[in-house]
């Protein structure tokens, strides 16, 4: 305790009773859970939440599972599905993939060739200064 205040632990404190204040960035750094923990006083205190809060979020969804599934004879949103539509979503998944990675490799080709584009305009424009002359 300084000065009526309580700071937390590891805390360096500077000359008067402030707190010495560490790099911007350093400060902007640290996570949501330090900064929770400063709140709370401790650590211990933010992992005692979260060790309550994961198996009731867990638990919530187990039993809401079976309520979600069991709509339409627990045939889904399209129906009864036998082989013909599984087929039909393996080809459509066949497809899908390799035009995807396709269409996303030209996408970045382009993008690389503009990028490099920018960069030798830039270092066109640079050079350029040095060696135009004149009075």
């Amino acid at each position: 305790m300084v000065g009526g205040r309580r700071y937390p632990a590891g805390r360096p404190l500077a000359v008067g009773g402030r707190r010495a204040r560490a790099h911007p960035a350093a400060e902007r750094s640290t996570g949501l859970a330090c900064r929770a923990a400063e709140r709370s006083g401790t650590i211990v205190a933010v992992m005692r939440r979260l060790l309550w809060s994961l198996p009731t979020a867990a638990a919530l969804l187990l039993l809401s599972a079976p309520a979600a599934l069991a709509m339409n004879n627990g045939r889904g949103f399209y129906g009864a599905t036998d082989d013909k539509v599984v087929t039909t979503a393996g080809f459509i998944l066949i497809v899908f993939f390799p035009t995807f990675v396709l269409l996303a490799s030209l996408l970045q080709k382009h993008l690389e060739k503009r990028k490099d584009a920018r960069v030798a305009a830039a270092h066109s424009h640079a050079d350029g200064d040095r060696f135009r002359g004149g009075w």
